[in-house]
Protein backbone atom coordinates (compact mmCIF):
# COMPACT_ATOMS: atom_id res chain seq x y z
CA UNK A 1 0.00 0.00 0.00
CA UNK A 2 1.83 3.67 -0.67
CA UNK A 3 2.77 5.44 2.22
CA UNK A 4 0.09 8.06 1.44
CA UNK A 5 -2.68 6.22 1.57
CA UNK A 6 -0.88 5.30 5.17
CA UNK A 7 -0.71 8.63 6.47
CA UNK A 8 -5.00 8.83 5.69
CA UNK A 9 -6.11 5.69 7.56
CA UNK A 10 -3.34 6.40 10.77
CA UNK A 11 -3.26 10.42 11.12
CA UNK A 12 0.43 10.90 12.82
CA UNK A 13 0.77 13.97 15.30
CA UNK A 14 2.92 17.63 14.25
CA UNK A 15 6.30 16.90 15.20
CA UNK A 16 7.48 18.40 18.34
CA UNK A 17 10.43 21.03 18.74
CA UNK A 18 13.16 20.63 20.86
CA UNK A 19 12.54 23.93 22.54
CA UNK A 20 11.47 23.49 25.92
CA UNK A 21 8.45 25.07 27.47
CA UNK A 22 8.86 26.81 31.04
CA UNK A 23 6.22 26.66 32.92
CA UNK A 24 4.37 29.24 34.81
CA UNK A 25 3.89 28.70 38.22
CA UNK A 26 0.94 30.72 39.50
CA UNK A 27 1.06 32.53 42.32
CA UNK A 28 -1.01 30.87 45.04
CA UNK A 29 -3.32 33.38 46.82
CA UNK A 30 -3.90 33.32 50.40
CA UNK A 31 -7.28 34.52 52.17
CA UNK A 32 -7.25 37.57 53.88
CA UNK A 33 -8.88 38.01 57.10
CA UNK A 34 -10.55 40.99 57.93
CA UNK A 35 -8.60 43.51 59.99
CA UNK A 36 -5.50 41.39 59.02
CA UNK A 37 -2.46 43.03 57.10
CA UNK A 38 -1.30 41.20 53.73
CA UNK A 39 2.07 43.01 53.81
CA UNK A 40 5.07 41.29 55.00
CA UNK A 41 6.24 42.79 58.31
CA UNK A 42 9.06 45.86 57.67
CA UNK A 43 12.92 44.43 58.08
CA UNK A 44 14.25 44.98 61.41
CA UNK A 45 16.77 48.51 61.29
CA UNK A 46 20.64 46.92 62.31
CA UNK A 47 22.15 48.25 65.47
CA UNK A 48 24.20 51.18 65.36
CA UNK A 49 27.41 50.54 65.09
CA UNK A 50 29.59 51.15 68.14
CA UNK A 51 30.82 54.64 69.23
CA UNK A 52 33.93 56.27 70.40
CA UNK A 53 33.24 57.81 73.43
CA UNK A 54 36.79 59.22 73.77
CA UNK A 55 37.36 60.68 70.50
CA UNK A 56 38.12 64.95 70.40
CA UNK A 57 35.81 65.22 67.84
CA UNK A 58 32.86 63.09 70.16
CA UNK A 59 33.50 65.12 73.35
CA UNK A 60 33.62 68.29 71.46
CA UNK A 61 30.55 67.65 70.51
CA UNK A 62 28.94 66.52 73.55
CA UNK A 63 30.14 70.17 74.75
CA UNK A 64 28.58 71.97 72.08
CA UNK A 65 25.23 70.17 72.77
CA UNK A 66 25.46 71.05 76.75
CA UNK A 67 26.04 74.40 75.38
CA UNK A 68 22.92 74.55 73.26
CA UNK A 69 21.04 73.30 76.22
CA UNK A 70 22.19 75.62 78.79
CA UNK A 71 21.77 78.59 76.42
CA UNK A 72 17.90 77.53 75.15
CA UNK A 73 17.03 76.75 79.34
CA UNK A 74 16.61 72.81 78.62
CA UNK A 75 19.95 71.46 80.86
CA UNK A 76 18.91 69.23 83.66
CA UNK A 77 19.88 70.28 87.34
CA UNK A 78 20.65 73.91 88.78
CA UNK A 79 23.67 75.46 89.26
CA UNK A 80 25.30 78.88 88.65
CA UNK A 81 27.28 79.64 85.23
CA UNK A 82 29.01 82.57 84.72
CA UNK A 83 30.00 83.48 81.38
CA UNK A 84 33.00 86.27 81.67
CA UNK A 85 33.65 85.76 77.76
CA UNK A 86 35.91 87.71 75.91
CA UNK A 87 38.31 88.21 79.56
CA UNK A 88 41.07 86.35 80.38
CA UNK A 89 40.92 84.64 84.02
CA UNK A 90 42.25 86.39 86.55
CA UNK A 91 44.59 83.88 88.21
CA UNK A 92 47.33 81.70 86.53
CA UNK A 93 47.96 77.99 87.21
CA UNK A 94 51.65 77.36 87.39
CA UNK A 95 53.10 73.50 87.67
CA UNK A 96 55.98 73.13 90.38
CA UNK A 97 57.87 69.97 89.33
CA UNK A 98 58.99 67.19 91.81
CA UNK A 99 62.20 67.45 93.14
CA UNK A 100 63.75 65.45 95.66
CA UNK A 101 61.60 64.95 98.32
CA UNK A 102 58.89 67.29 97.46
CA UNK A 103 56.07 66.16 95.12
CA UNK A 104 54.32 67.64 91.66
CA UNK A 105 51.86 70.16 92.96
CA UNK A 106 50.23 73.13 90.66
CA UNK A 107 50.07 76.88 92.47
CA UNK A 108 47.68 79.32 91.45
CA UNK A 109 48.88 83.09 91.32
CA UNK A 110 46.40 85.64 90.73
CA UNK A 111 47.03 87.99 87.56
CA UNK A 112 45.82 91.75 87.79
CA UNK A 113 45.73 92.97 84.09
CA UNK A 114 43.26 94.84 82.29
CA UNK A 115 41.63 92.43 80.02
CA UNK A 116 41.38 90.01 83.22
CA UNK A 117 37.89 89.47 84.71
CA UNK A 118 37.21 90.52 88.34
CA UNK A 119 39.69 88.73 91.56
CA UNK A 120 36.84 87.03 93.63
CA UNK A 121 39.24 83.66 94.57
CA UNK A 122 40.96 83.70 97.71
CA UNK A 123 43.49 80.65 97.01
CA UNK A 124 44.03 78.16 100.03
CA UNK A 125 45.67 74.63 99.94
CA UNK A 126 46.11 72.57 96.93
CA UNK A 127 44.28 69.50 96.76
CA UNK A 128 45.76 67.66 93.54
CA UNK A 129 45.60 67.89 89.88
CA UNK A 130 44.72 65.57 87.05
CA UNK A 131 44.86 65.13 83.18
CA UNK A 132 41.99 67.58 82.71
CA UNK A 133 42.50 70.48 85.42
CA UNK A 134 44.22 71.18 89.17
CA UNK A 135 42.16 71.42 92.02
CA UNK A 136 42.42 74.07 94.77
CA UNK A 137 40.63 75.01 97.97
CA UNK A 138 39.60 78.56 97.51
CA UNK A 139 36.79 81.23 98.77
CA UNK A 140 35.01 83.00 96.36
CA UNK A 141 33.45 86.13 96.84
CA UNK A 142 29.64 86.45 95.45
CA UNK A 143 30.83 90.19 94.15
CA UNK A 144 33.84 91.25 93.48
CA UNK A 145 32.88 95.02 94.25
CA UNK A 146 30.59 94.10 97.17
CA UNK A 147 30.92 96.85 100.05
CA UNK A 148 32.59 95.62 103.26
CA UNK A 149 30.85 97.55 106.01
CA UNK A 150 31.81 98.24 109.32
CA UNK A 151 31.10 95.26 111.62
CA UNK A 152 31.44 92.87 108.67
CA UNK A 153 33.58 89.61 109.57
CA UNK A 154 36.50 89.15 107.10
CA UNK A 155 40.02 87.04 106.44
CA UNK A 156 42.57 89.32 105.70
CA UNK A 157 46.42 88.95 104.58
CA UNK A 158 48.22 90.97 107.46
CA UNK A 159 50.90 93.27 105.57
CA UNK A 160 50.13 91.23 102.39
CA UNK A 161 51.65 88.05 103.92
CA UNK A 162 50.44 84.55 102.65
CA UNK A 163 48.49 83.46 105.53
CA UNK A 164 45.08 84.67 106.38
CA UNK A 165 43.67 86.10 109.81
CA UNK A 166 40.18 86.38 110.82
CA UNK A 167 38.71 90.09 111.86
CA UNK A 168 36.41 92.05 111.50
CA UNK A 169 36.38 95.54 109.43
CA UNK A 170 36.17 98.70 111.30
CA UNK A 171 35.92 100.87 108.82
CA UNK A 172 36.37 102.12 105.22
CA UNK A 173 39.51 103.63 104.43
CA UNK A 174 38.88 104.65 100.89
CA UNK A 175 37.62 103.16 97.70
CA UNK A 176 39.64 100.05 97.64
CA UNK A 177 40.50 99.37 100.96
CA UNK A 178 39.44 98.73 104.58
CA UNK A 179 40.51 99.01 107.99
CA UNK A 180 40.63 95.56 109.73
CA UNK A 181 40.87 94.27 113.70
CA UNK A 182 42.23 90.91 114.16
CA UNK A 183 41.22 88.89 116.45
CA UNK A 184 44.79 88.52 118.20
CA UNK A 185 45.27 91.90 118.26
CA UNK A 186 46.60 93.46 115.69
CA UNK A 187 45.03 96.57 113.46
CA UNK A 188 46.02 97.14 110.38
CA UNK A 189 44.22 100.87 108.48
CA UNK A 190 44.16 100.18 105.20
CA UNK A 191 44.30 96.45 104.14
CA UNK A 192 43.36 96.28 99.64
CA UNK A 193 40.45 94.95 98.86
CA UNK A 194 42.43 91.97 97.08
CA UNK A 195 43.86 91.16 100.59
CA UNK A 196 40.58 90.63 102.03
CA UNK A 197 37.68 88.24 101.83
CA UNK A 198 34.39 87.57 103.62
CA UNK A 199 34.07 84.66 105.56
CA UNK A 200 32.55 82.33 103.71
CA UNK A 201 33.27 78.30 103.69
CA UNK A 202 35.91 76.84 101.59
CA UNK A 203 34.72 74.87 98.22
CA UNK A 204 37.05 72.97 96.07
CA UNK A 205 37.91 74.88 92.49
CA UNK A 206 39.14 73.03 89.11
CA UNK A 207 40.83 74.61 86.80
CA UNK A 208 41.54 73.66 83.07
CA UNK A 209 42.90 75.48 80.61
CA UNK A 210 42.99 75.44 76.58
CA UNK A 211 41.34 72.80 74.85
CA UNK A 212 39.98 70.85 78.62
CA UNK A 213 37.76 74.25 79.49
CA UNK A 214 35.18 73.29 77.03
CA UNK A 215 34.80 69.76 78.72
CA UNK A 216 34.41 71.62 82.05
CA UNK A 217 31.15 72.88 81.18
CA UNK A 218 30.19 69.45 80.12
CA UNK A 219 31.28 67.72 83.28
CA UNK A 220 29.31 69.85 85.67
CA UNK A 221 25.73 69.98 83.30
CA UNK A 222 26.52 65.86 83.00
CA UNK A 223 26.80 65.74 86.88
CA UNK A 224 23.82 68.00 87.36
CA UNK A 225 21.46 65.92 84.97
CA UNK A 226 23.10 62.64 87.07
CA UNK A 227 21.45 64.33 90.19
CA UNK A 228 18.01 65.63 88.70
CA UNK A 229 17.84 62.05 87.02
CA UNK A 230 18.48 59.39 89.51
CA UNK A 231 15.78 58.07 91.49
CA UNK A 232 15.95 59.35 95.42
CA UNK A 233 17.56 56.94 97.74
CA UNK A 234 16.78 57.73 101.73
CA UNK A 235 20.06 57.27 103.71
CA UNK A 236 22.09 56.91 100.87
CA UNK A 237 25.83 56.40 101.41
CA UNK A 238 26.93 56.72 97.72
CA UNK A 239 26.09 60.17 95.77
CA UNK A 240 26.94 62.31 92.82
CA UNK A 241 28.87 65.48 93.39
CA UNK A 242 26.96 68.35 93.64
CA UNK A 243 28.32 71.40 90.97
CA UNK A 244 27.35 74.51 92.67
CA UNK A 245 29.02 77.35 89.73
CA UNK A 246 31.36 77.61 86.85
CA UNK A 247 33.28 80.49 85.18
CA UNK A 248 34.15 80.43 81.74
CA UNK A 249 36.74 82.95 80.38
CA UNK A 250 38.96 83.12 76.93
CA UNK A 251 41.46 80.86 78.11
CA UNK A 252 40.34 78.42 81.11
CA UNK A 253 36.79 77.54 82.64
CA UNK A 254 36.24 76.83 86.90
CA UNK A 255 33.91 74.59 88.38
CA UNK A 256 33.00 74.65 92.54
CA UNK A 257 32.13 72.29 94.31
CA UNK A 258 32.05 71.59 97.82
CA UNK A 259 34.94 70.73 99.38
CA UNK A 260 35.03 67.33 100.66
CA UNK A 261 37.12 64.51 102.62
CA UNK A 262 40.15 62.56 101.68
CA UNK A 263 39.47 59.61 98.76
CA UNK A 264 38.89 56.49 98.84
CA UNK A 265 43.26 55.89 97.83
CA UNK A 266 43.79 58.13 100.43
CA UNK A 267 41.68 56.01 103.12
CA UNK A 268 43.33 52.30 101.89
CA UNK A 269 47.17 54.05 102.20
CA UNK A 270 47.26 56.15 104.73
CA UNK A 271 44.14 55.52 106.73
CA UNK A 272 45.66 53.17 109.43
CA UNK A 273 48.41 53.45 112.29
CA UNK A 274 50.44 51.14 110.19
CA UNK A 275 51.57 50.49 106.25
CA UNK A 276 49.25 47.93 104.67
CA UNK A 277 46.80 47.72 107.15
CA UNK A 278 43.18 46.79 106.79
CA UNK A 279 40.59 48.79 107.88
CA UNK A 280 38.13 46.72 109.80
CA UNK A 281 34.62 45.72 107.93
CA UNK A 282 32.25 47.94 109.12
CA UNK A 283 34.54 50.51 107.30
CA UNK A 284 35.24 48.41 104.43
CA UNK A 285 31.40 47.59 103.98
CA UNK A 286 30.40 51.47 104.08
CA UNK A 287 33.15 52.12 101.47
CA UNK A 288 31.85 48.78 99.27
CA UNK A 289 27.83 49.93 99.61
CA UNK A 290 29.02 53.45 98.92
CA UNK A 291 30.87 52.95 95.75
CA UNK A 292 28.36 50.74 94.32
CA UNK A 293 25.44 53.04 95.17
CA UNK A 294 27.32 55.62 93.71
CA UNK A 295 28.02 53.93 90.25
CA UNK A 296 24.26 52.99 90.31
CA UNK A 297 22.66 56.49 90.50
CA UNK A 298 24.79 56.57 87.44
CA UNK A 299 23.29 53.63 85.40
CA UNK A 300 20.15 54.53 86.19
CA UNK A 301 20.11 58.15 84.99
CA UNK A 302 21.24 56.71 81.59
CA UNK A 303 25.08 57.79 82.42
CA UNK A 304 28.18 56.19 81.82
CA UNK A 305 30.96 57.82 84.56
CA UNK A 306 33.82 56.05 82.57
CA UNK A 307 36.62 56.74 84.85
CA UNK A 308 34.94 55.16 88.15
CA UNK A 309 38.62 54.18 90.45
CA UNK A 310 39.45 54.73 93.88
CA UNK A 311 40.78 58.51 93.74
CA UNK A 312 37.67 59.58 91.98
CA UNK A 313 35.05 58.64 95.69
CA UNK A 314 35.17 61.28 98.00
CA UNK A 315 34.20 60.57 101.85
CA UNK A 316 32.19 63.16 103.33
CA UNK A 317 34.09 64.08 106.63
CA UNK A 318 31.20 65.75 108.85
CA UNK A 319 32.75 67.99 111.79
CA UNK A 320 32.50 66.96 115.36
CA UNK A 321 28.86 67.67 116.70
CA UNK A 322 27.53 68.34 113.49
CA UNK A 323 23.42 68.22 113.38
CA UNK A 324 23.51 64.67 112.23
CA UNK A 325 24.87 63.69 115.27
CA UNK A 326 22.77 60.88 116.95
CA UNK A 327 20.98 60.70 119.86
CA UNK A 328 20.33 58.67 122.61
CA UNK A 329 17.21 57.00 121.09
CA UNK A 330 18.70 56.28 117.85
CA UNK A 331 21.39 54.05 119.10
CA UNK A 332 19.01 50.88 117.94
CA UNK A 333 19.37 52.49 114.45
CA UNK A 334 20.49 50.32 111.62
CA UNK A 335 24.81 51.49 111.38
CA UNK A 336 24.09 52.28 107.62
CA UNK A 337 20.63 54.28 108.11
CA UNK A 338 23.16 55.80 111.25
CA UNK A 339 26.40 56.41 109.02
CA UNK A 340 24.22 58.51 106.75
CA UNK A 341 22.31 60.62 109.40
CA UNK A 342 25.62 61.07 110.74
CA UNK A 343 27.17 62.74 107.39
CA UNK A 344 28.92 59.40 106.38
CA UNK A 345 29.27 58.42 103.19
CA UNK A 346 31.10 58.53 99.39
CA UNK A 347 30.69 60.79 96.44
CA UNK A 348 31.69 60.10 92.69
CA UNK A 349 33.41 63.41 91.31
CA UNK A 350 35.05 63.65 87.76
CA UNK A 351 32.37 63.44 85.16
CA UNK A 352 35.35 64.69 82.61
CA UNK A 353 35.05 61.34 80.52
CA UNK A 354 31.34 60.92 81.31
CA UNK A 355 29.00 59.77 78.12
CA UNK A 356 24.76 61.00 78.49
CA UNK A 357 23.13 57.53 77.01
CA UNK A 358 20.20 59.42 76.41
CA UNK A 359 21.92 60.95 73.59
CA UNK A 360 22.69 58.00 71.54
CA UNK A 361 19.95 55.70 69.52
CA UNK A 362 18.25 52.62 71.71
CA UNK A 363 21.22 49.79 71.78
CA UNK A 364 24.18 51.80 71.13
CA UNK A 365 27.13 50.43 72.03
CA UNK A 366 30.49 51.81 72.94
CA UNK A 367 34.29 51.25 71.74
CA UNK A 368 37.49 52.86 71.83
CA UNK A 369 40.04 52.65 69.18
CA UNK A 370 43.25 53.30 72.02
CA UNK A 371 44.39 51.93 75.15
CA UNK A 372 44.21 54.85 78.18
CA UNK A 373 47.75 54.10 80.50
CA UNK A 374 46.34 55.81 82.88
CA UNK A 375 42.95 53.32 83.00
CA UNK A 376 44.75 50.46 82.51
CA UNK A 377 43.95 48.64 85.42
CA UNK A 378 40.26 49.99 85.89
CA UNK A 379 39.40 49.12 81.94
CA UNK A 380 37.20 45.98 80.94
CA UNK A 381 39.55 43.52 79.55
CA UNK A 382 38.01 42.35 76.89
CA UNK A 383 37.94 46.52 75.61
CA UNK A 384 41.48 46.69 75.24
CA UNK A 385 43.99 45.36 73.07
CA UNK A 386 46.48 42.72 75.27
CA UNK A 387 49.72 42.65 73.05
CA UNK A 388 51.13 39.61 74.89
CA UNK A 389 48.71 37.74 73.34
CA UNK A 390 46.81 36.72 69.91
CA UNK A 391 45.34 39.96 68.71
CA UNK A 392 41.76 40.30 69.25
CA UNK A 393 39.08 42.44 68.43
CA UNK A 394 38.38 45.10 70.80
CA UNK A 395 34.38 44.21 72.50
CA UNK A 396 31.99 46.83 72.36
CA UNK A 397 30.35 47.66 75.90
CA UNK A 398 28.09 50.11 77.67
CA UNK A 399 27.77 49.22 81.24
CA UNK A 400 30.69 47.00 81.47
CA UNK A 401 32.99 49.37 81.45
CA UNK A 402 32.24 50.87 84.84
CA UNK A 403 30.76 47.62 86.95
CA UNK A 404 34.50 45.55 86.39
CA UNK A 405 36.03 49.43 87.82
CA UNK A 406 33.60 49.02 90.58
CA UNK A 407 34.93 45.09 91.00
CA UNK A 408 38.44 46.46 90.79
CA UNK A 409 37.29 49.03 93.77
CA UNK A 410 36.05 46.12 95.42
CA UNK A 411 39.14 43.95 95.29
CA UNK A 412 41.09 46.91 96.53
CA UNK A 413 39.40 47.44 99.48
CA UNK A 414 38.49 43.87 100.67
CA UNK A 415 42.21 42.29 99.94
CA UNK A 416 44.69 45.63 98.95
CA UNK A 417 46.11 44.01 95.83
CA UNK A 418 44.79 44.73 92.49
CA UNK A 419 43.18 41.46 90.60
CA UNK A 420 45.14 40.35 87.58
CA UNK A 421 45.27 41.43 84.54
CA UNK A 422 42.89 39.36 82.84
CA UNK A 423 40.20 40.06 85.56
CA UNK A 424 40.86 37.14 87.97
CA UNK A 425 40.77 37.50 91.71
CA UNK A 426 43.91 37.80 93.78
CA UNK A 427 44.50 37.25 97.48
CA UNK A 428 41.28 37.03 99.91
CA UNK A 429 40.14 39.10 102.75
CA UNK A 430 41.01 38.70 106.15
CA UNK A 431 40.22 36.31 108.30
CA UNK A 432 37.23 37.27 110.32
CA UNK A 433 35.72 38.75 107.23
CA UNK A 434 32.53 37.98 105.85
CA UNK A 435 34.79 35.77 102.89
CA UNK A 436 31.76 34.68 101.45
CA UNK A 437 29.85 37.57 101.17
CA UNK A 438 32.65 39.68 99.75
CA UNK A 439 33.68 36.72 97.16
CA UNK A 440 30.12 37.15 95.70
CA UNK A 441 30.69 40.92 95.45
CA UNK A 442 33.97 40.92 93.60
CA UNK A 443 33.13 37.98 91.37
CA UNK A 444 29.82 39.32 90.15
CA UNK A 445 31.26 42.46 88.79
CA UNK A 446 35.34 40.96 88.11
CA UNK A 447 32.55 39.57 84.41
CA UNK A 448 35.40 39.30 81.70
CA UNK A 449 32.56 37.39 79.32
CA UNK A 450 31.67 39.36 76.59
CA UNK A 451 28.52 37.33 75.74
CA UNK A 452 27.08 37.28 79.32
CA UNK A 453 27.69 41.13 80.17
CA UNK A 454 27.42 42.95 83.22
CA UNK A 455 25.08 42.38 85.64
CA UNK A 456 21.66 43.58 85.68
CA UNK A 457 20.51 46.42 87.83
CA UNK A 458 18.33 44.38 89.87
CA UNK A 459 21.25 41.95 90.66
CA UNK A 460 22.78 44.91 91.62
CA UNK A 461 20.59 46.24 94.15
CA UNK A 462 20.41 43.64 95.71
CA UNK A 463 24.17 43.37 95.99
CA UNK A 464 23.97 47.05 97.81
CA UNK A 465 20.76 45.80 99.86
CA UNK A 466 22.94 42.33 101.01
CA UNK A 467 25.98 44.51 101.47
CA UNK A 468 24.01 47.34 103.82
CA UNK A 469 22.19 44.07 105.34
CA UNK A 470 25.72 43.15 106.46
CA UNK A 471 26.95 46.36 107.86
CA UNK A 472 23.93 46.09 110.14
CA UNK A 473 24.48 42.62 111.45
CA UNK A 474 27.74 43.29 112.35
CA UNK A 475 26.31 46.50 114.52
CA UNK A 476 29.84 48.02 114.72
CA UNK A 477 29.73 50.12 118.24
CA UNK A 478 31.76 53.00 117.68
CA UNK A 479 31.46 53.30 113.58
CA UNK A 480 31.36 57.20 113.71
CA UNK A 481 34.54 57.25 115.86
CA UNK A 482 36.38 54.89 113.65
CA UNK A 483 35.33 56.55 110.33
CA UNK A 484 36.43 60.32 111.27
CA UNK A 485 39.94 57.90 113.21
CA UNK A 486 40.49 56.64 109.40
CA UNK A 487 39.23 60.11 107.56
CA UNK A 488 41.69 61.93 109.69
CA UNK A 489 44.84 59.85 109.20
CA UNK A 490 44.22 59.59 105.31
CA UNK A 491 44.05 63.86 105.26
CA UNK A 492 46.99 64.26 107.58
Amino acid sequence: MPLDSLQTLFPMPPPRHNRKRKRRRQKRTVPCLPGLETTAPAPEAPPPPPVDPFTKEYRREAARAHAREAGEGAGEGAFAAHDERPRRAPFVVVKKRACGTAREKCMMRPREEADCGPTRFAVGDYLGHGASGAVFAVVVANDAGEALGPGARVEARYQRGDRWYPGTVQAASGPAGVAVAYDDGDFEDAVARADVRPLAPEVALKVARRAAADDLEAEAALAAAVRARAPPRPAALGTIVEPLATWRWCDAAALAAARLGPTVSDVLRRGGERAGERPPEPVALLLAAGVMEAVLSCHEAGVLHCDVKPDNFLLRAPAAGAAGAAAAGDRDAPAAVEAARRGHGLVLTDFGRGVDRRRHRAGTQFSTALDHAHLAAFEWPPARADRRRAPRPRAPWVHEIDTYAVGVCLHLIATGAWPTRDGRRQGTPPRAWDRDLWTSLIDAHLHTDPDAGAPSLARRRAFVAATRAALDARRFEDLDAELRRWCRRAAG
